[in-house]
């Protein structure tokens, strides 16, 4: 199942884009006044305990995580730190270059989309190949790496990471089918040899290690997120996390009704309807504030 995004990614957004003043200010939300701050904290809260009740249903379900799924299970968390540490950052600084010698955002994040695609057709290859067939796949089946990569000039961040998104979607669902015996296969990661396991958990661990570097060139250009920056970028990542909890998770898991309580799918709708009313709360906030 495709979890949409939408309400989630309109939040993050606006949530941005507030002044500091905002954070502090009255709203009523949800039949209380709460600081605008404090919605955004019950909403963090809310994921977690909607996180929790998914978790439950899916072991009422009796569904177990094949091998592939547990392998890639960390990737959608770890692009959603990514994606947070790019929150609110002012889009000349995607290109600045405060170390000699190495890359810019812009760069870092052409990098990234490289080697997504780099990691599925190896991957690929080593689940399909034949057993007598060549150890690696041939050079021409990757896309050219030559030189430093520079991504396109003047193209926002946002249109990159959805770009990334779907390259991503694309590539680790065309992997979790893979069996837990073709996962023991070796291959071949920086001149070593390694299981295709490993080659599956090496997508978070990019992720992870890029974002770190991204977070160091940012902090370098002076880059400080504001309060509101860090609360969108908290939203990011908590709905990274219930991506991982879903990744590979059947269709019909989100149809059964258990004896007592909801579906996932009306779990998944509620989850929905909070980012919603949150989102229109922050907007009532952001206009009194701006008036």
């Amino acid at each position: 199942m495709s979890l949409s995004r939408a309400e989630r990614n309109a939040l993050v957004e606006t949530v941005a884009a507030l002044p500091d003043a905002a954070l502090t200010a009255p709203v009523a939300c949800d039949g209380a006044e709460l600081a605008l701050a404090d919605v955004i904290t019950r909403l963090l809260a809310a994921d977690i305990e909607a996180r929790l009740e998914l978790a439950a249903s899916l072991d009422a379900a009796g569904w177990n995580a094949p091998a592939a799924v547990r392998h890639l299970q960390w990737a959608p968390s770890a692009r959603a730190r990514l994606e947070a540490s790019l929150t609110g950052v002012p889009a000349p600084l995607l290109d600045g270059r405060p170390f000699a010698g190495e890359w810019s955002v812009r760069q870092q994040l052409a990098h990234v989309e490289l080697t997504d695609e780099r990691y599925a057709i190896a991957c690929r290859y080593t689940a399909s190949r034949a057993e007598d067939g060549p150890f690696q796949p041939p050079p021409d089946a990757y896309p050219l790496r030559d030189g430093d990569p520079t991504g396109t000039p003047g193209e926002p961040a946002s249109a990159i990471l959805a770009r990334m998104r779907t390259m991503r979607d694309e590539a680790i669902t065309s992997l979790l089918s893979i069996g837990a015996a073709t996962l023991l296969r070796t291959t071949e990661w920086h001149t070593a040899e390694h299981t295709l396991g490993f080659r599956l958990h090496r997508f978070a661990a990019h992720d992870l290690e890029l974002t770190t570097d991204i977070r160091r060139t940012l902090a370098a250009l002076g880059h400080l997120p504001t309060p509101a920056i860090r609360l969108a970028g908290a939203l990011i990542e908590s709905w990274g996390e219930l991506e991982s909890l879903l990744l590979g998770v059947p269709e019909q898991c989100f149809d059964a009704v258990p004896a007592a309580g909801l579906s996932m799918r009306q779990q998944l709708d509620r989850i929905h309807a909070r980012d919603r009313q949150a989102l229109a709360c922050v907007r009532t906030s952001a206009s009194l504030t701006r008036n």
